[in-house]
């Protein structure tokens, strides 16, 4: 893929509750063996990491505004995921951790402010 792309944009959800979760919950359907002879779904969070080691850049989206709703699958079924963001901070805070290299914000000032408040926390 990395000589096709540089970067890979997947919905953000792909990050929390996976791959796997994200398919079945729009109805796509897949190989299970074949998949499984491929090493499986990668784990969310696992994802940014890997594409990484192929040399390809992150950029999920979309990191909507702090007044509207996150929109992750773990907020209607907590099973989905080990992590569920609670607020924009814990949200933007996570994907900082995995090391995404872009994110697709709609409020680009609170994103900067996020990213200027992790960059300096202390203890961690």
């Amino acid at each position: 893929l990395s000589k096709f792309a540089a970067i890979v944009s997947p919905w953000k959800d792909f990050f929390v509750a996976g791959a796997e979760n994200v398919l079945r919950s729009i109805n796509v359907t897949w190989d299970s063996e074949e998949i499984e002879s491929l090493g499986g779904f990668i784990p969310p969070y696992k994802f940014a990491a890997e594409a990484h080691s192929r040399n390809l850049s992150i950029s999920p989206y979309t990191f909507y505004d702090s007044h509207q709703p996150m929109a992750y699958l773990c907020q209607k079924d907590a099973s989905l995921g080990a992590f569920c963001p609670t607020d924009k901070q814990a949200e933007f805070f996570y994907f900082f951790s995995l090391g995404v290299d872009y994110m697709f914000v709609e409020n680009i000032v609170e994103a900067r402010l996020l990213q200027e408040k992790y960059a300096n926390r202390v203890g961690d």
